[in-house]
């Protein structure tokens, strides 16, 4: 019996010192577990580059960076603003092991998608010209920004409403083969992303109840769970609701609803990236505000965000008006004096409240009779533990120059612990501590029936309990 316990005892030291040896818990994965790695996603705004530069990009807390964005044309062609930039933010990631996608599109660059798509001769055109942006600067894949199939989105875009999500999985299929076609070996193979909303692809204004198909030839998708209310809803409400409220006007839309609605319709839950705002929206409210009500009819004027929203008119809708985004960048709302960095509101024209229902922060000047949702540290850390119980690939936060950091850490630190495979959890090495740890007590003592007798025996009971203790502060601080 104690020649067992000795045995068992020397055997489990053996096993602390093999971990003690072992790389951080924090250390990069290896190629062979890029598989299973939960992602950390960002867009960069390639219209930014002047006040924020590649050189200020955090590229060790991210493993994957969309360059926002490549303008899809009428002629297929795509344009940048900044190539440059882009030529810099490739170089720079890659020497940090951070994989740079270019992001096709955006609110304001789907104009021709639709017409595109449909149409044999510019898909393939458009194609080749999206092969060719990749190879030229150098890039790891393409991250399709189509705002939105089968929807107008932005009103000036053409849309087709029966047959624009049929078209993007011809698309699609056609990309993949193009890419495959360009980057053989598998070693260089290149990611087909999407930027999707917060319900499946629709046909006729209705989701499909099956994308499986989509997710085959996609690798993972970033669900925009944001822009839920703003200026142009008819009340006040969360901007990124974590669950809706039954009294929102958009009671069905919120992050944990695009996450179901998704993987009901068979998109798997580890080719799922969920997207964050780094940004709040401010609306003017018709009557005054108070923590028991967060839905009051708001007024129909566009109100300007934090000190850096000006009058902006999209460049290809050229009979909309010039008006204020709403924007209030996270970053506005610490360097405004609003925020402090523990997120408890310091100004005293404003009023901070934190909405149980929505799980969301918000703020109230009545003053202005100014309304503004926004996510804070706490709200993302809350959505990040939430996909790393669904099992989903990571988090994507849109976009670095709206945050001063605080926000992509709250991420980054989660990402250890998120899962990308179907079976979320802490990381496995916890699992072989047990058979060694009954040998000493919670206190790190030995157990009654392992009693040292020679000072080589007390030497390994002493380490043991030493790394007993020591693992278990590591297990309270981390999981």
């Amino acid at each position: 019996m104690m020649v067992n316990g000795w045995h068992r005892l020397a055997s489990a030291a053996l096993l602390g010192l093999a971990l003690l040896a072992a790389p951080s818990i924090h250390a990069a994965p290896t190629a062979a577990e890029s598989d299973t790695t939960s992602y950390v996603v960002a867009y960069y705004p390639d219209w930014k580059a002047g006040s924020y530069p590649p050189s200020a990009v955090p590229y060790t807390q991210l493993t994957h960076l969309n360059y926002a964005f490549a303008i899809l044309n009428e002629d297929t062609t795509l344009t940048v603003e900044n190539p440059s930039a882009l030529h810099e933010i490739s170089r720079m990631a890659h020497d940090q092991h951070t994989q740079v996608l270019i992001a096709v599109g955006g609110w304001t660059g789907s104009k021709y998608f639709s017409p595109i798509a449909a149409n044999p001769v510019k898909r393939r055109q458009a194609i080749s010209h999206m092969v060719e942006f990749v190879a030229k600067y150098n890039l790891d894949g393409i991250d399709l920004d189509w705002e939105f199939p089968g929807r107008v989105g932005e009103d000036c875009n053409v849309v087709d409403f029966t047959n624009d999500t049929p078209n993007l999985l011809v698309l699609l299929q056609e990309l993949r083969t193009a890419l495959d076609a360009q980057f053989p070996e598998p070693s260089s193979r290149k990611l087909i992303t999407m930027a999707v909303r917060v319900q499946p692809f629709e046909v006729d204004e209705k989701p499909l109840a099956d994308v499986s198909a989509y997710a085959s030839l996609l690798d993972y998708i970033s669900v925009m769970a944001y822009d839920i209310n703003g200026g142009w809803s008819d009340h006040t409400g969360p901007n990124a609701p974590f669950v809706a409220d039954p009294s929102d006007p958009n009671p069905n839309l919120s992050y944990t609803q695009a996450i179901n609605d998704w993987t009901a319709a068979g998109f798997p839950a580890h080719q799922i990236v969920a997207g964050v705002p780094f940004y709040g929206r401010s609306v003017q409210t018709e009557q005054p505000m108070d923590a028991r009500q967060l839905v009051v009819p708001q007024a129909k004027v566009n109100v300007p965000g934090d000190s850096d929203d000006g009058m902006w008119a999209s460049p290809r809708c050229s009979h909309q008006p010039a008006v204020y985004s709403t924007v209030w960048k996270y970053r506005n709302l610490r360097s405004q004096g609003i925020l402090a960095a523990d997120g408890s509101v310091v100004d005293p024209q404003w009023k901070g409240y934190w909405d149980e229902k929505s799980q969301t922060p918000w703020l109230y000047n009545a003053a202005q009779k100014t309304f503004v949702s926004y996510d804070d540290a706490r709200s993302i850390s809350n959505k990040a533990n939430y996909a790393r119980e669904q099992g989903l690939r990571g988090i994507m936060g849109y976009d670095l120059s709206q945050d001063n950091g605080e926000l992509l850490t709250s991420i980054s630190e989660a990402r250890w612990s998120l899962s990308g495979s179907s079976s979320p959890g802490p990381v496995p090495v916890v699992s072989v501590v047990p058979e060694s740890m009954p040998l000493v007590d919670e206190d790190g003592e030995p157990e009654a029936d392992v009693v040292p007798t020679t000072e080589e025996e007390t030497r390994i009971v002493e380490s043991l309990g030493s790394f007993r203790r020591w693992f278990k502060s590591v297990i309270d601080k981390y999981f």
